[in-house]
């Protein structure tokens, strides 16, 4: 009875083990997606600092599935964790860098139309 508990909590130690100690390629890959977007949506130009740290994080990230890989009983749980919150920054600043574009062009919109506005005045006085 002692041999079969002790193989059991072997087993499902292992199973444990292993469970958290797939590479998470999609993940990673998924992260480098939506920083690759965020790059697309000038988030480097108009928020450089953010988009700084989103690389800087999910550079982080890979060094350490890369170190996590080679160790034995591996395990990617904080890997996993740090890439979805890669992802969720990298999100989050494409938002702003849209929100930040809408403000600009709302900005000079009402510029055009205040010089608009100035042209047609002067317009009508030197008549």
């Amino acid at each position: 009875m002692k041999k079969v508990n002790l193989l059991s909590l072997v087993v499902l130690l292992v199973l444990m083990l292993s469970s958290c100690g797939k590479y998470p390629q999609a993940e990673i890959d998924s992260a480098k997606a939506v920083v690759d977007s965020a790059k697309m949506a000038q988030v480097d130009k108009y928020l450089p600092d953010q988009f700084g740290a989103i690389q800087d994080s999910l550079n982080s990230a890979i060094e350490k599935a890369e170190k996590e890989k080679s160790k034995m009983f591996k395990n990617f749980g904080d890997v996993t964790k740090k890439l979805q919150e890669v992802t969720e920054m990298a999100k989050k600043a494409i938002s702003e860098v849209e929100a930040k574009k809408a403000r600009i062009s709302i900005e000079q919109l009402n510029k055009f139309f205040i010089l608009e506005n100035i042209r047609n005045s002067l317009m009508d006085s030197s008549e």
